[in-house]
């Protein structure tokens, strides 16, 4: 198959004429690239990060934050009362939470854990959480610390811990 020699030589001036060129137009600096996501370490799924997005607690606004502060202020010293005194009872952590108005925090057990051995055992000590004005008081009175903590609630657990997962 033959070509007419002016597509021929048309086609070859194109070709030379546009060699060097930049094909967007513009050859001012370095080549830019869009921005790349941060890579996931080798072993982790693509989608780990949205999968477990329901664990992490809503944001707080600066009032509610300060509010559930006072309270948490208050409330602290009287979990690390029941902490000095090895009290790890759901009904001495539910009474002292009642005692500053809140009787219906939720208050229960730790959650039971496999130990060494692969025996599933249920640690001493108890773990809470309560809802106040856009934010939650949640924490543990263990043999290890009376932690009280200040944050926002967890999608499908509210203000209690969620439960260990696999």
């Amino acid at each position: 198959m033959s070509f007419p020699r002016w597509i021929v030589i048309g086609a070859l001036v194109s070709l030379v004429a546009a060699c060097g060129q930049n094909a967007l137009g513009k050859s001012d600096g370095p080549p830019t690239y869009p921005p790349q996501k941060p890579s996931l370490p080798a072993d982790m799924p693509l989608n780990h990060v949205d999968n477990n997005a329901w664990k992490d607690p809503k944001d707080m606004t600066e009032d509610d934050t300060r509010a559930c502060e006072t309270i948490a202020g208050w409330l602290r010293p009287k979990l690390e009362a029941l902490h000095a005194k090895q009290d790890f009872t759901v009904e001495s952590t539910r009474k002292a939470i009642a005692d500053f108005g809140y009787p219906d925090a939720g208050v229960s057990q730790l959650y039971p854990r496999y130990d060494n051995t692969g025996t599933l055992v249920t640690p001493p000590g108890v773990m809470f959480g309560f809802s106040i004005r856009g934010g939650c008081i949640k924490g543990d009175v263990t043999p290890q610390r009376a932690l009280v903590v200040v944050e926002g609630s967890i999608a499908d657990a509210g203000c209690m811990p969620p439960p260990p997962t696999h």
